[in-house]
């Protein structure tokens, strides 16, 4: 695989992957900045860089130009990278793809990424990502997510936690899912849900409960202290915004009531019984 670059096998066995995308998949790059956040606060070693001459079409997914100091043009191009992260606390280690969402040849993509796991014994990926939903930012985020291994979906699903059920266009991590559903590997996608109605990027807020969520079914032990400072700021101007516009500030108290509505006749689990719960089997399940 010629597109496979600066490749260096771990010198561990690693036994997780986490996987966020840009793109279509990562609605106020909530999933992206999550994953960033992990791979930052973690000792990450880059292992893996994947050609973006084969996946994309530039004319579409345009390179970035920018000028250093010294007057030269530089190329930033579609980037698709893999980290080795470690847990100096007690030496658990994870494997962090982070994406770009490729325009061509995703069969192909998505090949790559399941022959890496095949190669490298790595039997739980877990995809993070972020979509757009009618949901209020005054709520707790909603989390929801489905996984191929029976014990952690019957653990979603007994907190309900629901199956997606959208059928129509996709992107890359359903054909990512579907590759590794077909060579036995388990695949977990977890997503949060972003209020529609924000445009900022990155919204911490959601972030913040990706990471949150992650960091505890994995024991990573990352430090939570300035993404949770980041999703304080980001609440805070938020407000100020809707303080200001009561156009807005209207909408929103409407949707407050609709989701309460629909919260009260379909309760939401309690966000740390889930959490539990998944840690324990994580924790504990066998190892192949």
């Amino acid at each position: 695989m010629d597109y496979l670059l600066n490749m260096r096998k771990p010198d561990r066995e690693v036994k997780t992957l986490i996987i966020a995308f840009r793109g279509w998949p990562d609605a106020g790059e909530s999933a992206t900045t999550a994953l960033k956040y992990i791979v930052r606060n973690l000792d990450s070693d880059k292992i893996l860089d994947i050609d973006p001459e084969e996946f994309f079409d530039f004319s579409h997914q345009r390179p970035i130009v920018r000028s250093t100091e010294s007057g030269n043009r530089t190329i930033t191009w579609p980037q698709n990278e893999l980290y080795l992260c470690e847990s100096t606390a007690d030496e658990k280690s994870v494997l962090a793809f982070l994406g770009t969402e490729p325009n061509l040849k995703w069969r192909t993509f998505a090949g790559i990424i399941t022959e890496l796991c095949e190669a490298w014994g790595v039997d739980n990926v877990i995809q993070l990502g972020a979509l757009m939903d009618a949901v209020p930012h005054t709520r707790d985020t909603r989390i929801t997510g489905s996984s191929t291994e029976p014990n952690i979906q019957n653990i979603l699903t007994s907190h309900k936690i629901r199956r997606s059920t959208y059928q129509g266009t996709t992107g890359i991590t359903t054909a990512i899912s579907s590759a590794l559903n077909e060579k036995g590997i388990r695949y977990t996608s977890i997503w949060g849900h972003t209020p529609h109605y924000l445009q900022a990027a990155p919204n911490h807020q959601i972030s913040y409960h990706i990471v949150s969520f992650i960091n505890r079914i994995l024991d990573l032990n990352v430090d939570l202290k300035s993404l949770k400072s980041a999703e304080e700021h980001f609440r805070s101007e938020l407000q100020k915004v809707i303080l200001d516009d009561d156009q807005i500030g209207e909408y929103v108290k409407n949707l407050e009531n609709k989701y309460d509505e629909t919260s009260l006749e379909s309760p939401l689990p309690e966000p740390s019984d889930l959490l539990s719960e998944l840690e324990e089997y994580l924790k504990n399940r066998p190892q192949n």
